[in-house]
């Protein structure tokens, strides 16, 4: 019988930053690389050498040494050198869907770049577990396999993983100490500073050869040789060559990569038997003597603050540059800003390796990630800016008065919403005021007109007067000028992703002239006022009504159901004495709650009405590590909630602002439901996932824990028995409903610790007088979760309003209220971006277990539309778009990607 085969794979695992600043890990990679392509060169090295699966290694090198470009693409183009899919090993669950899209498109463009074809092996090898949805997503660039280790026990190293949507791919499992176990068991990279002889060296090979073909059942083995931050060693492939050279081994091997591996093993992928099913986030169950994966789930709330930035400049990119800035561009004559939208993404995705957006690595590391933050959204809230005054511009609205104001109102949810939204205004400090009484604050007067001329009544919230403004010119110097600030609340009617046009016109002059050296004076601008505050600590909107107790938690009655929840918006702190990596509970670290609270009315009006509730939260100090217990110093951690209720809505809308004055704590938000539920669900990267409410049974039988927290992109939702609560928190993305009689929700807020990996300790992770802004909407539920809405109210609450003004009208074609697309269905979308020109890329998923049926409704001239994969290559003929629809027919939980030409 013909010898197996093993394939023997060099590499490197290269996290960029982690106990060492990313400057400092390139110093080593240099050396690495100039070594590694040396011996490609003169033939000491056969290769091919595989850079992680990654592509950026090749970029941070060629920054370096730019004069080596030409070798490094010629060895790609030979195939010596390996590198992609993705352009940075991300964390799954703390990255969004589209980050991860444009992660593995950005990798394979760098390979290209570089002279060859970017690996089709999806190794993700050091990941904290593994969403459900990662086998579509690699299918649609063309991937066929995965290699992983993290998030299951699965014994056998082959099975076939099913996705959440049902997309298989057969999976290679590492081994005892995952990728790193050929550098543990035969370099002894464990053994630090020391080396190992010739002789040892080949035997440790030879043990190594033999157990792993003892532990794979199909014919090809894997000899991955690439554990963290490890050069080349020319002794370990002399012991390959030796080995490879004896025909009387029972194993033949040859020097190989990952695709090569997985082509041969995909030729035995019926005899796969172990299975898999949807996302792999089991805690490590045997002991490290058999394998020694650890899930490490405390990376969902470590360094909260850079998980919040993070979900922003995901949103500023996906919901209001990206669409915008292509709108702009097809019917507005703007640039193409697609160039400068990479760039941003590029920063961000610099933040995605799992040990910079985990947030476990040292200090200077997540430092530099704010950098990266700044840059990405300077050029994506800038490119969205330009947009929107570009698109305004060209609205074509009639106007009598040379004195108005043109106020654009862009809303980027593919869905309309008639509700009241808040504004600030921006108005010429020269427009006439009012004052009540006897003068004690000028009030600018003014009104607000709808696209259709009608008047729109509103109310007025707040006002900073003589606010400085500047004007930047291509030819001249800028022009500053100052504005009155106005914040109002209005009932507005606004379009599916699209915009709808304001006037604004000074109020009426007094018939009494004023003082000469006095602003004019204007008759009052007053609405109807009548408030929904209906006590002192209590208000409704007729759907819901919400009372605010002495100790500042709140009670939600729903009015139309009649069900109760009270006890909302507690909060539980507890010990931390974990990392980055773990929550760390610690015996003598009981939680505490409760604390004093006042309350009073920020806004009380008939189209916002807002409670300020101020708590002062009593919580030790510190943890004290010698005694192992919370001091016995105590402080006080103040914290802001802002309710407020808006006319016929079905939510409780709650900011939150916190002073972290403590150390070594972990702080939650708790939500008691009294649904008896055993499961519930939250949203994650294309995916709406069902978790059990209780831990395993057999939970003390792990070697590593399973904690109650579990993931979630923007929402967690529990209902039974005819009640239940959704929350609705983007960016903040640890949650757990407790295994309680309550089943309350508990929401993640923050982690103060301080451990970082081979140091003493350090102050940041600490958060300490950090000042945390957080929102969320909390709705009652009536019936089962509706997935589809709910990713839609996220997108709603984290996408807002945006605005722009201008003196001038507009002077175009445009009408005064627009779309760009309407999604119709219970259907998600993802992504709306220029792909090439005249072509829109549009995306959309499926949350639900079942088929869903819906439509694309395109406010742009169209007759086509092109489905393609994640990776933008064609799948199928086009089909046709009729009197702008685009019909959707969706598996479950399938993502569907689409090119659209834009006209006719």
């Amino acid at each position: 019988m013909p010898r197996r085969r093993a394939h023997y794979v060099l590499s490197t695992h290269w996290d960029r930053e982690w106990y060492r600043p990313f400057q400092h890990f390139r110093y080593a990679l240099v050396t690495l690389l100039d070594a590694v392509l040396d011996g490609l060169s003169d033939g000491r090295l056969p290769g091919p050498f595989t850079t992680d699966g990654q592509a950026i290694l090749l970029e941070d090198y060629l920054e370096i040494r730019p004069e080596r470009r030409a070798q490094v693409m010629a060895l790609t183009a030979a195939g010596k050198l390996v590198m992609g899919p993705w352009y940075v090993a991300p964390d799954e669950f703390l990255s969004g869907g589209e980050a991860l899209i444009r992660n593995l498109r950005r990798g394979m463009q760098v390979a290209r770049a570089l002279g060859g074809e970017p690996s089709r092996a999806g190794l993700v090898c050091d990941q904290f577990g593994h969403i459900g949805q990662l086998p579509q997503l690699l299918a649609g660039f063309g991937i066929r396999g995965a290699l992983l280790w993290r998030g299951t026990n699965e014994p056998a190293r082959h099975f076939r993983w099913y996705g959440s949507d049902g997309t298989m791919l057969p999976v290679y499992r590492f081994g005892r100490v995952g990728y790193c176990s050929f550098a543990f068991d035969v370099r002894r990279a464990d053994l630090a500073g020391q080396t190992i002889d010739e002789a040892t060296l080949a035997a440790n090979l030879v043990a190594f050869i033999a157990a792993e073909a003892a532990a794979t059942a199909l014919p090809p083995i894997l000899l991955f040789d690439g554990g963290d931050h490890l050069a080349w060693d020319p002794r370990v492939t002399e012991a390959v060559q030796v080995y490879a050279a004896d025909p009387s081994a029972p194993v033949e091997i040859v020097f190989s990569d990952l695709d090569t591996y997985l082509a041969e093993v995909l030729e035995y992928a019926e005899s796969i038997t172990a299975e898999a099913y949807g996302e792999l986030r089991e805690p490590a169950l045997p002991p490290r003597a058999e394998n020694e994966q650890y899930l490490i789930p405390g990376v969902l709330s470590s360094r909260i603050d850079l998980k919040l930035e993070n979900a922003a400049c995901e949103q500023v990119l996906v919901q209001w540059a990206e669409p915008l800035a292509a709108w702009a561009h097809l019917v507005a004559g703007a640039p193409d800003e697609t160039a400068f939208l990479a760039e941003a993404w590029r920063w961000l995705l610099l933040n995605h390796p799992h040990d910079s957006l985990g947030g476990c690595s040292i200090d200077l590391v997540h430092r530099d990630m704010r950098y990266r933050y700044s840059q990405c959204r300077q050029i994506a809230e800038l490119a969205a800016a330009q947009a929107m005054q570009a698109l305004a511009a060209r609205i074509g609205v009639q106007s009598d008065d040379g004195d108005a104001l043109q106020v654009t109102v862009f809303h980027p949810v593919p869905a309309p919403v008639a509700e009241t939204v808040e504004l600030t205004l921006e108005l010429p400090p020269d427009w006439p005021a009012f004052s009540e009484f006897f003068g004690f604050e000028p009030l600018p007067a003014f009104r607000v007109y709808g696209p259709d001329g009608r008047e729109i009544p509103y109310q007025r919230l707040a006002q900073r007067r003589q606010r400085t403004r500047f004007a930047a010119f291509p030819h001249t110097f800028p022009a500053v000028y100052h504005v009155d600030e106005v914040r109002v609340s209005l009932p507005l009617a606004l379009p599916s992703l699209g915009y709808t046009t304001l006037t604004i016109r000074p109020g009426a002059l007094d018939p009494l002239p004023p003082h000469p050296a006095r602003r004019p004076i204007a008759q009052p601008t007053r609405h109807p006022s009548a408030g929904m505050l209906t006590g002192e600590r209590s208000m409704s909107n007729g759907r819901l009504a919400v009372e605010v107790a002495a100790d500042g938690t709140i009670t939600l009655h729903d009015l139309v159901s009649h069900q109760h929840y009270s006890g909302l918006l507690d909060f539980s702190d507890d010990a931390d004495i974990g990392d980055g990596w773990y929550h760390g509970p610690a015996l003598a670290g009981a939680p505490v709650s409760g604390g004093t609270a006042t309350v009073s009315v920020l806004h009380n009006g008939p189209y916002l009405t807002t409670l300020r509730v101020q708590r002062q939260l009593r919580v030790p100090a510190q943890f004290d590590f010698s005694a192992m217990q919370r001091s016995c110093e105590w402080v006080e951690l103040p914290v802001t909630i802002d309710l407020s209720l808006r006319p016929a809505c079905d939510r409780v809308e709650i900011e939150l602002q916190l002073h972290n004055t403590a150390a070594d704590h972990r702080l939650r938000a708790i939500f008691p439901t009294h649904a008896p539920a055993d499961t519930y669900l939250a949203d994650g990267a294309f995916d709406v996932v069902e978790r059990p409410v209780a831990v395993r049974a057999d939970n003390y039988r792990y070697r590593e824990l399973e904690v109650e927290t579990r993931p979630q992109r923007n929402w967690t939702a529990v209902y039974a028995g005819g009640r239940g609560l959704a929350l609705v928190a983007p960016g903040l993305l640890e949650t757990a409903v407790r295994n309680r009689p309550d089943r309350a929700i508990a929401l993640t807020l923050l982690r103060s610790t301080r451990r970082t990996v081979f140091t003493d300790g350090e102050p940041d992770g600490l958060l300490l007088n950090a000042e945390l802004r957080y929102r969320m909407w909390l709705l009652p539920l009536r019936e089962p979760p509706d997935r589809s809405r709910l990713n839609l109210l996220a997108q709603q609450l984290a996408g807002g309003v945006q605005a722009t003004q201008r003196r001038q009208p507009g002077q175009g074609a445009m009408p005064p209220t627009g779309s760009l697309l309407a999604l119709e269905g219970p259907l998600t979308l993802s992504c709306v971006r220029l792909a090439a020109a005249h072509t829109l890329e549009v995306r959309v998923y499926n949350p639900n277990d079942t088929e869903a049926v819906g439509s694309l409704r395109l406010g742009l001239p169209t007759s086509a539309a092109q489905p393609i994969n994640l990776a933008g290559d064609t799948i199928g003929p086009a089909q046709p778009v009729v009197d702008g629809v685009l019909a959707l027919r969706c598996g479950p939980k399938q993502i569907q990607s689409w090119l659209i030409r834009i006209g006719a």
